[in-house]
């Protein structure tokens, strides 16, 4: 396996770098008194092109899998709340929108949210799939006067595994244990170094406004979408059994 990043991906981090710098470090301070990531936020990261994927007469094309960690990271190292807002748009919108997504569907909201002009999300409110989304069980059937619904509803190590997931994930293999093995070992990682953070600030950094006061909590949250910890064992054990 060669992990070795293309010279394309190392300019593209540069210039990203240089995007954080003059459009975000800045406001910054400013949405954290504030409390709130202004859509200026999605639309300046969507002119850039930095959502990692693209429109194309009206389909959705996915870019690389590592370009899109490396920029992730490097908004997490900036404000891991900021990541998280960015990853739901990425990673819970536009990728349902673009794997599962019909022409249409992509057609309508595929180049506004490519475009940072609408902001995705996803919703799930079935009673028995709560981080384990893939456990979702509702199914709907097209019916003569619209659809029949079928359920219940109810509203550096870490790194390197990241890598190889973006690896398997850009040449088409299966990726779902390397997936879940990152996911574990990076909440690990950044619940261990931003309690450590809190620590060596002491009493600060339970002031709201000490710029330190967010980083457990937001590594906490982010913990939560996609599986929790416990969820992520759980898929390990599963796809470790298949072999």
């Amino acid at each position: 396996m060669d992990f070795a990043v293309p010279a394309e991906i190392t300019e593209d981090m540069d210039k990203f770098e240089a995007f954080i710098k003059t459009d975000i470090m800045p406001d910054l301070p400013g949405w954290r008194h504030n409390r709130e990531l202004p859509r200026t936020f999605f639309r300046k990261m969507g002119k850039q092109g930095w959502f990692g994927l693209k429109s194309d007469n009206g389909s959705l094309i996915r870019e690389s899998a590592l370009k899109e960690s490396m920029i992730a990271e490097k908004l997490a190292i900036t404000s891991p709340g900021v990541a998280i807002a960015a990853l739901a748009h990425i990673d819970l919108g536009l990728m349902g929108l673009f794997l599962f997504g019909s022409k249409d569907l992509q057609q309508k909201y595929g180049a506004p949210a490519v475009e940072g002009k609408t902001v995705m999300c996803l919703a799930n409110t079935e009673n028995i799939a709560g981080s384990d989304v893939a456990g979702i069980a509702m199914s709907a059937a097209k019916t003569a006067g619209g659809w029949l619904l079928n359920g219940t509803k109810a509203l550096e190590a870490a790194r390197l595994m990241l890598y190889k997931a973006c690896w398997l994930v850009d040449r088409g293999e299966d990726f779902r244990q390397a997936s879940s093995l990152a996911k574990y070992l990076s909440v690990e990682v950044a619940r261990e170094v931003t309690l450590w953070a809190a620590d060596i600030f002491g009493a600060a950094s339970v002031v709201q406004e000490h710029p330190i006061h967010k980083y457990p909590m937001d590594v906490w949250g982010s913990s939560l979408g996609e599986g929790t910890q416990d969820v992520q064992k759980l898929i390990i054990f599963r796809e470790f059994m298949k072999r």
